[in-house]
C-alpha cells in the first residue's frame, strides 16, 4: 500500500513497547541506530524545513527546502549562490536518501522504537520548476533494540532481520516478520533472545 506524508505520519501515534506519544521527523537514510544523519528536521506547522547541502568536485550547493504534509515540496536558493538549475538540486535531494521517520524519544523507553518509510522521491525531477510534489510511498520498516541486537522488522519483504547492533556489517540472522501488534514487550523479547540462541 501507497502513503502520502498526511496518511503516513497517522499510521501509528504511540510507541509499540512504552506507548508514548510517537514524533516525526524528515532524515536521511542510515541501516542503524546510531549512524549520523545528513540532515534531520522536526515536523512543525505541518511541514519540514532544512538546508539541504552538498559539495563535490564539481559544484558546492546549498539549498533551503520546504515540504509539508500534503506532499508539496518547495526548494529555494540563496541569492548569493551560483545558478543551479531545479533538476540538480532534486538530485542531490534525491542522494541524500531522504525518508520519514515516526519515532520514540522516551529516554525511559530503551528499545528506541523507529517507524520508517520508504525513501521519497520527486515527482517531476526533469522538471526545471522551483516545486514539485512527492511520489506516493510505501512504509519501510520498524525497527528497535533488544540487548545488544538491532531488529529490523522489513515491511516490503516481510522479514524480520535481527542485526549486532555494533557490527551492521555482519550478515543478519532472517526469520518470519514479528507482528507486534499481537506481542507485547516481553513476547517480543523473548521471541528474539530465542531466535538468536537457537539459531
Amino acid at each position: 500500500m501507497k502513503y502520502n506524508i498526511a496518511d503516513f505520519i497517522k499510521i501509528k501515534e504511540y510507541c509499540a513497547f512504552c506507548h508514548s506519544k510517537l514524533n516525526v521527523s524528515l532524515t536521511s537514510f542510515n541501516l542503524g541506530p546510531f549512524q549520523i544523519p545528513l540532515f534531520y528536521a522536526k515536523l512543525k506547522d505541518n511541514q519540514f524545513n532544512f538546508t539541504l547541502n552538498q559539495t563535490t568536485k564539481m559544484f558546492s550547493l546549498s539549498a533551503k527546502i520546504n515540504l509539508n504534509i500534503n506532499s508539496k515540496i518547495t526548494f529555494t536558493i540563496p541569492d548569493y549562490t551560483e545558478d543551479f538549475d531545479y533538476v540538480l538540486i532534486k538530485t542531490c535531494f534525491a542522494d541524500h536518501k531522504p525518508h520519514l521517520e515516526l519515532y520514540c524519544s522516551n529516554k525511559i523507553c530503551k528499545m528506541r522504537y523507529v517507524l520508517s518509510s520508504d525513501l521519497l522521491h520527486c515527482s517531476n525531477y526533469f522538471d526545471e520548476l522551483n516545486y514539485d510534489t512527492i511520489k506516493p510511498f510505501n512504509v519501510y520498516m520498524e525497527s528497535f533494540i533488544v540487548d545488544k541486537m538491532w531488529i529490523q522488522n522489513d515491511w516490503i519483504n516481510s522479514t524480520t532481520n535481527i542485526y549486532v547492533k555494533n557490527n551492521m556489517e555482519i550478515e543478519p540472522l532472517k526469520t518470519k516478520i514479528l507482528d507486534l501488534n499481537k506481542m507485547n514487550k516481553e513476547k517480543v523479547i523473548n521471541r528474539i533472545r530465542n531466535i538468536v540462541t537457537f539459531t
